[in-house]
């Protein structure tokens, strides 16, 4: 059988956010696994020529178009005719509609229905057009976490059966670390200080990063500890940043941007908590990443991150400063609880692995593969 991946998403030197994180690990894990069917790569970017080279059954191809709607709904219709693919599978949502190929996409989150105040309302309402039609068409649409799966079935009207869960997992880079000279070694690259609280992701509306700055505003009063941050700033920041100001937090927070991804398992290992005070993930890696190196962590009751967290973190209401306040000062200060927590953490880590998600998502390609069609689907392009 003949397999397109679609990654337009793939961009050359790109910020390792969970997409790209998910991507990488999912593509690496499939040709390593699967020596028997044939796969074509599909970029928008000829500097990605390569990435995946080194697999005897691969073949790359660069579609130069632009225009995302263009490339997804025109150039892919025609690759696919041209390479005769049997499957087109994307890890970001998109598939293009208009072909008689069988598809399959991965949805990371629902945010911009759960939560669509937040997020620029083109954004919100190219997704409320084009969604259904991508779940209409596809022959399956992989949720990252069953609360992804349950709020596509909540949003919109597709077929249960369609909707399959497959966990993302981790990298096996997040860990314990026992080498003093490692730790030491991050800690002089980025001057983090001895004691520290680890807030991980982008910063804008929906990760809640107001509210935190509030409940830490009120914790360092009674408990003085810094704060690092690792992530981007993104849109509608502003806000949020002019409490710092507000509070005088200048000298207490320390902003890192971007960091590559080898370097953020010392950051779990050196913090005394990490904290996730996010409206909504539809996964939530930095969450597994966190408990897989004994980081302790205090993270919001909303979204996927109990399904996903378990047991591994003490869970607040993220829009209850007061709630987020106390539940850092309770695992930064109750030594048993704080134990608890990581021991726990660590078990519940385990449950996601790369290996396991390739497995299911190669089981559900031929699956799919073998499927006669019983649905109507938007297909014009053979």
């Amino acid at each position: 059988m003949k397999i397109g991946i679609m990654l337009r998403h793939l961009n050359p030197g790109g910020h390792e956010m969970d997409t790209r994180i998910y991507t990488d690990n999912v593509v690496n894990g499939i040709l390593n696994a699967d020596k028997i069917n044939e796969y074509v790569l599909i970029y928008k970017d000829e500097k990605l020529l390569g990435t995946f080279s080194g697999y005897e059954n691969v073949t790359e191809k660069v579609l130069k178009i632009p225009s995302k709607v263009l490339w997804d709904q025109i150039g892919i219709p025609f690759l696919a005719r041209k390479e005769n693919l049997d499957l087109i599978f994307n890890p970001k949502f998109t598939v293009p509609l208009f072909t008689k190929r069988k598809t399959i996409f991965v949805m990371h989150g629902m945010e911009w229905y759960v939560y669509p105040e937040v997020y620029k309302w083109f954004d919100v309402h190219y997704i409320k057009l084009a969604l259904p039609l991508y779940c209409k068409k596809a022959d399956r649409v992989i949720a990252v976490s069953n609360q992804v799966k349950g709020e596509i079935l909540k949003y919109i009207n597709v077929d249960e059966n369609k909707v399959v869960t497959i966990h993302e997992a981790y990298n096996k880079i997040f860990q314990p670390i026992k080498e003093q000279a490692v730790l030491r070694k991050i800690k002089s690259k980025y001057n983090l200080p001895d004691n520290f609280i680890l807030y991980v992701g982008d910063i804008f509306p929906s990760k809640n990063f107001g509210r935190l700055l509030k409940a830490y505003n009120k914790l360092q009063k009674i408990h003085p500890i810094k704060l690092v941050v690792v992530g981007r700033e993104r849109w509608k920041f502003e806000r949020d940043f002019n409490l710092i100001n507000d509070f005088n937090l200048e000298d207490k927070i320390i902003f890192t941007g971007h960091i590559p991804q080898t370097d953020l398992p010392a950051f779990y290992n050196l913090a005394k908590l990490f904290v996730f005070p996010s409206l909504d993930e539809g996964f939530g890696l930095p969450l597994v990443e966190a408990m897989a190196c004994g980081c302790p962590i205090v993270a919001s009751e909303t979204g996927a991150l109990p399904e996903i967290g378990g047991d591994g973190a003490f869970y607040i209401d993220p829009y209850n400063v007061e709630e987020i306040t106390n539940g850092m000062y309770r695992v930064l200060t109750d030594i048993n609880f704080r134990n608890e927590l990581i021991k726990n953490g660590f078990q519940q880590s385990h449950k996601f692995s790369w290996k396991k998600n390739v497995d299911n998502t190669l089981n559900m390609f031929k699956q799919v593969i073998s499927e006669k069609r019983t649905s109507v689907h938007l297909s014009t392009v053979t």
